[in-house]
């Protein structure tokens, strides 16, 4: 599972990275905490109680704390699509139900309108993300983006960026393939650059990300946590992690990847050189063992639901 990670010498075969967005490539904090509160009180404002707020929030994950307000990991704010967020909220507070007659339609209509204009005026950069992008499309990596955001979404807040050319594939939820951890996106991703999935690797900050990334068939996934946090099970799974992707390029000419070793360093020195135990820190025997556990129930649901999600947005865009 993590022999990748190692001086090999030989080449190896990895020609897609699949790319996660938020919490990867763009700083989740940033970006998105001002607009999810935004959202929840425009929300609140439409169904005529603006002191809902608060309510709408706490059912995406939003935690007020003394440092600031955070997204817990496992909420719906961090990895559901906004269709997802749509329908908690209706079904959690009747108000909102009541006031939008249960379609959920006309709220997540509300909720992407909010989302895009707010998230685009605040994208924010995780780290290096791009020297990291320009360096893996130098050597001749074909780069993709799928995420449980929209499209329109992802694709607004990449051009305000500058970084659309990076990417052959810009998928969300919405693009007809369904969201993770169904594998849907980002085998469309890999088949748009004309690839197999043994060809690819997926990184995210999610265990949705890594269990969508089994679920196509991707060689590796790499997770991305900071160090200074406690791990989370189902990120166990992953070849390796590290706190950015800023130790990505390294890895992959560590793996052998031609170009890329190429361009750092001679051959002959990578083979000597040791991982730097910084950049990644590998799974316990216990952690692999529960997460391989967890994974592979998750990956069993989300092979089961991914015909399904694809069927439901394929019927809200019927007239």
């Amino acid at each position: 599972m993590v022999g990748w990670l190692y001086p090999c010498g030989a080449d190896c075969d990895i020609a897609v990275v699949v790319f996660d967005k938020d919490g990867t490539l763009l700083d989740f904090n940033a970006t998105w905490l001002p607009a999810f509160r935004e959202a929840a009180e425009r929300v609140a404002l439409e169904a005529g109680e603006k002191d809902l707020a608060p309510a709408l929030l706490k059912a995406g994950g939003w935690l007020e704390e003394a440092e600031g307000p955070r997204i817990t990991p496992d909420g719906l704010f961090h990895h559901a699509t906004n269709l997802e967020i749509a329908q908690a909220w209706i079904d959690t507070q009747p108000i909102v139900a009541n006031h939008f007659a249960n379609d959920v339609t006309a709220l997540m209509t509300l909720l992407e309108s909010t989302l895009k204009e707010c998230t685009v005026r605040d994208a924010a950069p995780l780290g290096p993300a791009e020297d990291v992008l320009r360096e893996l499309r130098a050597a001749g990596l074909h780069l993709a983006v799928v995420t449980n955001d929209s499209e329109a979404i992802a694709r607004a807040q990449l051009a305000r960026l500058g970084w659309t050319d990076y990417f052959g594939s810009i998928i969300g939820f919405d693009s007809g393939f369904g969201g993770k951890p169904g594998g849907g996106g980002i085998r469309a991703a890999i088949e748009a650059a004309g690839l197999k999935p043994q060809q690819a690797i997926m990184v995210g900050d999610s265990e949705s990300d890594l269990v969508a990334g089994q679920v196509a068939g991707c060689a590796f996934t790499v997770a991305i946590h900071p160090d200074a946090k406690p791990l989370p099970i189902g990120l166990a799974t992953a070849a390796c992690r590290m706190p950015s992707i800023a130790g990505l390029p390294e890895a992959l000419a560590t793996a052998g990847h031609r170009a890329l070793r190429a361009s750092r360093r001679a051959p002959d020195e990578v083979a000597q050189t040791p991982w730097p135990s910084e950049a990644v820190e590998l799974p316990t025997p216990a952690e692999c063992m529960q997460a391989q556990m967890e994974a592979k129930a998750a990956v069993a649901a989300a092979a089961a639901v991914d015909k399904a999600v694809v069927a439901l947005v394929d019927g809200m865009r019927e007239p």
